[in-house]
Order: structure tokens, then sequence, then C-alpha cells
């Protein structure tokens, strides 16, 4: 939800779309910490064996993700935008690799469903990754501009608030 926001951000009220997408910001914050105490709980596969003991599942989360998803998720909590440890959020995009996966799991399982012939459903699958790419590309460039903005003096974002705040006492029709 983030990414369709952004661009308002930037254009249009910037106050009051920062504090919308703080809000969604905050949501999704709490729904990748709510992620990680589920992975804690949410058993294994290994060579077709399913593995339910938490001792196991929580020794194999902490060795493999659980730096990347705690790094990628705390600054959320602790610290502004204007902070470079913001930036951490970047680490997520880590997670662009199980979103396919599941994503193309759930078009297979829908296609299978609808009696959908394998071309149809491959080429679906092909074009909600290539869209979730091209949004994640453009939300990736436009967080580079923003942040490029914020630590350079007398950016393009102060000029972006210079402007905003001169339109509004402007009374003539835009």
């Amino acid at each position: 939800m983030q990414f369709l926001l952004f661009p308002f951000t930037v254009c249009f009220q910037i106050d009051v779309t920062i504090q919308i997408t703080g809000i969604i910001e905050l949501v999704i914050d709490i729904v990748f910490t709510l992620n990680i105490i589920m992975t804690f709980f949410t058993s294994l596969v290994h060579d077709d064996r399913v593995d339910r003991d938490l001792k196991h599942i929580a020794i194999a989360y902490l060795k493999e993700n659980f730096a990347f998803d705690m790094i990628s998720t705390l600054p959320g909590f602790f610290v502004s935008l204007n902070s470079w440890l913001y930036f951490f959020k970047f680490i997520r995009l880590k997670k662009f690799g199980q979103m396919k996966l599941i994503m193309k799991k759930i078009i297979g399982l829908v296609g299978m469903k609808f009696s959908q012939p394998k071309h149809r459903i491959s080429t679906c699958q092909y074009f909600v990754d290539f869209f979730i790419l091209l949004v994640l590309s453009m939300h990736s460039i436009a967080c580079l501009w923003v942040a490029i903005g914020l630590y350079i003096p007398h950016s393009w974002i102060d000029s972006v608030g210079a402007s905003a705040k001169a339109d509004d006492n402007d009374v003539t029709f835009r």
C-alpha cells in the first residue's frame, strides 16, 4: 500500500500525506512483526519431511532469516524518515523472491480451479511477476530520489515545500 501513496506524498500536500503514509507504514511494520513471531511457530519441510519441533524451527529461523527480518522491521518503529536507519527497510527486498513464488502458486491454484490451460496460467504468472517488478522498481527509484532530496540542502523537496506554501496563498483557479 505504501508504494501507492508515495507519489502523492511527493506531489501533493506533503504534510498530510506523510501522516497518512506514516500510519500505513506502521501497520505494515506491525504485519512484518507478526510475521516474525508467526515464523517461530510455522513448521519446516526438510526432504519431504515436516518438522514441527519448535526448537528446530526457532534455530533454523534464527540462523537464516531472523537478522534480516529484524533489521528491516525495527527501524520503522524507532526512527523517522529523516534518519539514515530508516533505509534499512530496503532489506525487505530479500523477500521479493519468496513473494513471487507465493504469487505463482496462488495463480496456479486459481488457474487450475477454473480449468485454465497451462499457457494462460503461465502468461498470467509472467504478467504478475512483471507488474510486481515494475512497481517495485518505480517505488525504489522514487525512494532514492526522496533520500537524495532529504539529505542535500536546498534540494527539490525544499522547493516543493516552498511552492506548496506559496500555492496556499494563491486564489487563482488551478
